[in-house]
């Protein structure tokens, strides 16, 4: 239990931030994951603090642009990486369960927050389990770059988290947002003596880049502006096209008793000899707007490094759009570097988790062979690849079936590819001579 000196430091210093009614960092964070999400209603406040409109008017317009930049501009873990040990290990894809697509979507909210918790925990169905935190409380003992206790939420209210977990080397409990231990622990999963079996942190702490001046990294808020912009002017967009499409009419010198009807097939009558009607033209700059809009979308995708095909440009080479996208090349080469210091804080702490919880014992080293981000080829690209790794002894048709069928089982490709090799060998045995295609030196054929 903390005692003394520890529980008036530490525990007091994260109370005090806890109780804080107005939370920017938390507000940030959930804006984020707001716009990340696309839900309309989530979003919706914060396009209506600039338009106020009746229940019955147009509905807000939402773009989820920031889904579509997050997820393409994070790739390290769109394949899933190879891991190796210094002697063979052939249990570890057993006990890591659904690693790969927790990492993934850790990689999407990292980028899209700036810096995220992970906690790695045992599952009683004898596998690892992952938990993405993008908002927690830190505390720092000496060492600015490594929290010493945290506390994340557990439920939220309207403003203000209501109950907290709270991690540092020898305790865990959970308490409410004033720092009130909440009565039944075993509820949350912490046991009788509140006590940190690991001795550690229990969680990885992952960074969109190396951390420089201190602990916490910046995320994506040009991305998060730029939705919230172009989501409301999409709505002025609508509300131009709707009220700019019509004329105006509009009387002087009338009556408020008088009765008007304006249309195409009504006599009007006006009594006063000074009344007139006119109309006045609303001219909707649609087309400005239209520009603008556009304009946003491709200032935020260049400063992601990527690009926008209006459709206009065709469809250009797989060598194309490696020299049109060289910078994002680069972006993803320092992904990678990033992503290979959290998967050996995450292996360090499954060999502390996994030894405690699982009575698993992990090899001491690990290493991590990450997957190349691939550009689309088009077919004859493809072919000419494949056939000139063939040719130089780098490749092996299995390894085609393999990049074509990743889960299909290297037996059953095998077995495929004697097949292919059988029937094209009796196709070649009906046909005249002539150069073997793609396909049948895939299966074998010899000319």
């Amino acid at each position: 239990m903390i005692q003394n000196i520890a529980e008036s430091v530490v525990l007091n210093a994260l109370i005090k931030s806890l109780v804080a009614e107005e939370d920017s960092k938390y507000k940030d964070i959930k804006k984020g994951v707001d716009f990340y999400l696309g839900a309309p209603g989530n979003i919706s406040p914060y396009i209506e603090q600039y338009i106020n409109t009746d229940e019955k008017d147009i509905p807000f317009s939402f773009t989820n642009i920031t889904r579509r930049i997050i997820n393409r501009r994070s790739q390290v873990y769109k394949r899933t990486p190879s891991r190796f040990f210094e002697k063979e290990y052939t249990k570890y894809d057993e006990v890591i369960g659904n690693k790969n697509v927790y990492l993934k979507e850790a990689e999407r909210y990292t980028r899209l927050i700036g810096t995220t918790a992970l906690r790695v925990m045992w599952d009683t169905d004898g596998y690892f389990r992952y938990q993405s935190i993008p908002y927690f409380k830190a505390y720092f003992n000496g060492d600015q770059f490594k929290p010493y206790a945290i506390a994340y939420p557990l439920k939220t209210g309207a403003k203000t988290p209501e109950f907290w977990a709270y991690w540092d080397p020898e305790n865990h409990f959970v308490m409410d947002n004033q720092g009130i231990k909440v009565g039944n622990q075993a509820a949350f999963g912490v046991n009788d003596g509140m006590i940190n079996p690991y001795g550690v942190l229990p969680f990885a702490f992952l960074h969109k880049s190396v951390p420089v001046l201190d602990f916490w990294t910046v995320g994506s808020d040009d991305i998060i502006d730029a939705n919230e912009k172009i989501d409301l002017a999409m709505t002025e967009l609508n509300y131009g096209i709707r009220y700019g499409t019509f004329n105006q009419p509009y009387g002087t010198g009338i009556e408020k008793t008088d009765k008007i009807k304006v249309g195409y097939n009504q006599i009007m009558a006006l009594s006063s000899g000074e009344a007139t009607l006119g109309v006045l033209n609303i001219d909707a700059k649609i087309i400005n707007i239209i520009e603008g809009i556009k304009f946003q979308f491709q200032v935020v995708e260049r400063n992601n490094d990527l690009g926008i095909n209006w459709g206009m440009e065709g469809a250009p080479s797989g060598f194309s759009l490696v020299v049109q996208n060289i910078d994002l090349l680069v972006g993803w080469e320092d992904d990678i570097e990033v992503c290979r210091m959290w998967e050996e804080d995450i292996y360090e702490l499954e060999k502390v988790v996994g030894k405690i919880d699982g009575r698993v014992t992990l090899p001491d080293n690990m290493r991590v062979d990450f997957a190349e981000v691939e550009f689309p080829v088009n077919p004859e690209e493809e072919r000419a690849r494949w056939e000139w790794e063939w040719t130089h002894g780098l490749s092996s048709k299995i390894d085609y079936l393999k990049s074509k069928s990743p889960d299909t089982p290297e037996d059953e490709l095998k077995k495929q590819l004697e097949e292919n090799a059988k029937l094209s060998s009796e196709i070649k045995s009906l046909e005249k001579p002539k150069p073997l295609t793609f396909e049948e030196r895939l299966g074998g054929v010899n000319a």
